[in-house]
């Protein structure tokens, strides 16, 4: 081993540069050195990354997707060259104990860990024979928001991990000669025992290492397309060669071609049967259980090829929040192989959509209506998910098509994908794009799909005048810009209507919505939310709060007194850990304690479980009641509670409705 050692630090040595050069992306760089027989890598992984946040950070926040398997070892962490203090939670992995990092300031993270891959595993993250699979394997940066880290709890449904772009370089040591899947450019060569790979702008990095692999190509452009599979089955390597390089062509010519050298297919074997692919930026996985030589059009594992190629533009080249709105990447992965298919055989298509359509109607009898735009963790169950977010997203999206016309539909298509890539992409971006490309009113079609029919475009830079609670203007008047930061916040899905004009508060101008109060803070020059559940509590409301809302009183604070904010944090938050549904759902929002505040207090309080925060309540049913099923997660909407609980002066909330 000691050959093996000299190339190590060699390799380290270019790793880690002494004086790294700034850069617009973030940039994480592996040294890997990979025990095949115990299946365990040992990893030194470096971020370099820049404050973009318009606040100091006292802490950094990851994901590591490879904890709650006990897969993730960490045996040390620094930031900026100093050691930091490390906790995990969940997939979550915090490191504190920082100097505050300034907006603008480059900073390191520097970790070392073990993950010991399981047996069998899974398709993100498992053994199969002598096939080592790494997806969800290494710790990566949450996303930076203008208020700080956009955290998010994990689950294994559905996929939990929102990425920005990042350049990537990895260097892979083996201790035997190995195949090695990995996307990149081969930066460096060896005898199957090292590898170098980089790639620039990529969402995540996935590799597969084995033994001798069967591998197939095909082109799309610019962009060479490599399927590969176990040795054996070359036959069915050459058929996913086939389908895949059919279909991206296909894609292409729709909404603009791949920015990529090569895409990788990979056919793996899991244990899992409801494991069934996997996407990563650039290298899709296949459960090859699900596989057979002959891919006829139109079959299961034809449509299964399309909707993970799919994801190479939608989550690789453009990004989007999965945990916040998952229907975003997946309707789109579930319903363009329909439109492949409605082109090349229109027989196939109209029977698959047909299919699709019944299959909806079911699952409105079984689950109903739920909106597609309903974030991840507070679906009940995976099949609920897959209901509303896979095939009820693909029928909104065909009303879409059928609404806008075809050429008006990839019009807006591509327009979105030119807009968004490299980014993380939001639902009003693509409803954005949809409006600039389409003359129909697309209003009807999204009320019955979208959570709040007012999520249409919204027309006016300076406001508009909303009839549906009683009449109020949200506006840019007077330099006070309450319009542009509602829209910025998620505009009438986030906060609901206006249910206030503008009056003042403490020396602050605030206007009310149904879900929150906004507070315009002009040494900032933003809009912050006002804790309307301690005001309540000043005003002597704690017991009408109990006893006609269901929500407890606040509970003691005195423990509080003398810590450190982020112990105060901690200990709050820890009030969340009464109901696994309720935590997951107060970490999906970005920038949960600017939205929520911190939790004061929590209680069963018979057939729902509640948590009090400083903005909201999260309630978590434990029956079927008329606004909510048992397990869903609803927010009490907080300005509405103002209005009703005589908070707001009368005054504002005398209409502006025109005569």
């Amino acid at each position: 081993m000691r050959s093996l050692a000299v190339m190590l630090a060699i390799l380290f040595a270019s790793l880690w540069p002494a004086n790294a050069s700034a850069a617009t992306r973030d940039r994480y760089a592996f040294n890997v050195t990979l025990d095949v027989d115990s299946a365990i890598a040992s990893v030194r992984q470096r971020i370099t990354f820049t404050n973009r946040a318009d606040v100091p950070l006292d802490m950094i926040e990851m994901l590591v997707p490879a904890v709650p398997s006990g897969a993730f070892h960490l045996r040390g962490a620094r930031v900026g060259g100093r050691t930091a203090s490390a906790s995990v939670a969940g997939a979550g992995l915090r490191l504190s104990g920082l100097d505050p990092i300034a907006r603008g300031v480059e900073t390191t993270v520097e970790l070392e860990y073990d993950v010991r891959v399981p047996r069998p595993g899974s398709i993100r993250l498992g053994r199969q024979g002598e096939t080592l699979v790494f997806g969800s394997w290494y710790a990566a940066l949450f996303p930076l928001d203008p208020g700080g880290w956009r955290t998010h709890a994990y689950t294994e449904d559905g996929d939990a991990f929102v990425a920005d772009s990042i350049d990537v370089e990895f260097n892979l040591l083996i201790d035997r000669d190995v195949t090695l899947v990995a996307p990149g450019l081969p930066v460096a060569a060896g005898s199957g025992r090292v590898f170098s790979t980089r790639v620039s702008g990529a969402r995540d990095y996935a590799f597969v290492v084995g033994p001798r692999l069967s591998r197939a190509e095909g082109q799309v452009g610019a962009t060479q397309v490599v399927a590969h599979g176990r040795a054996g089955d070359e036959g069915l390597t050459r058929a996913v060669a086939r389908a895949t390089t059919e279909y991206a062509s296909w894609l292409s010519q729709r909404i603009g071609p791949l920015p990529h050298d090569r895409v990788d297919i990979v056919t793996v074997w899991s244990a899992r049967p409801d494991q069934v692919g996997q996407e990563y930026d650039r290298i899709v996985f296949l459960n090859r259980a699900q596989a057979a030589e002959a891919i006829p059009l139109g079959s299961y594992f034809s449509y299964l090829i399309a909707h993970e190629v799919t994801h190479f533009w939608f989550h690789g080249l453009v990004g989007s929040d999965p945990v916040r709105e998952p229907w975003l990447d997946e309707a789109l992965a579930t319903y363009l192989p329909e439109r492949f298919f409605s082109e090349t055989n229109p027989d196939i298509g109209a029977s698959r959509l047909a299919t699709l359509r019944r299959r909806v109607g079911a699952d409105a009898s079984r689950i109903g209506t739920i909106p597609i735009d309903t974030p991840l963790p507070t679906f009940a169950d995976e099949n609920t998910y897959f209901a509303i977010v896979y095939r009820r997203g693909a029928a909104f999206l065909d009303d879409l098509w059928k609404s806008t016309g075809d050429a008006t539909f990839w019009r807006a298509m591509r327009d979105y994908v030119e807009r968004s890539r490299g980014r993380i992409a939001t639902a009003a971006e693509f409803h954005a794009a949809f409006d600039r490309a389409a003359a129909a009113n697309l209003s009807p079609v999204r009320a019955r799909y979208l959570r709040g029919a007012a999520i249409t475009s919204i027309a006016g830079d300076d406001g508009r005048f909303f009839d549906e609670t009683g009449g109020f203007t949200v506006s840019n008047a007077e330099g006070i810009p309450f319009w542009d930061e509602f829209r910025a916040l998620g505009g009438v899905d986030a906060l609901g209507y206006p249910v206030s004009r503008r009056f003042t508060l403490d020396g602050f101008t605030v206007q009310a919505f149904q879900k929150a109060i906004l507070q315009w803070r002009p040494e900032v020059r933003r809009a912050y939310f006002v804790n309307v559940l301690d005001r309540l509590s000043q005003a002597g409301q704690d017991d009408w709060l109990l006893v006609h809302r269901m929500t407890p009183r606040p509970s003691d604070s005195s423990p509080d007194t003398g810590l450190a904010w982020e112990r105060v944090v901690a200990r709050r938050q820890a009030m969340l850990d009464i109901d696994p549904t309720l935590r997951s759902a107060y970490f999906a929002v970005p920038n949960s304690i600017d939205r929520y505040g911190l939790p004061v207090s929590a209680a069963d309080v018979g057939n729902a479980i509640v948590v009090r925060c400083q903005r909201a309540v999260l309630q978590r049913w434990k029956t079927d009641v008329p606004w909510a099923r048992a397990g869903q997660v609803t927010i009490a909407n907080a300005g509405d509670l103002a209005k009703e609980a005589g908070l707001l002066p009368s005054a504002a909330v005398v209409s502006e409705r025109r005569a």
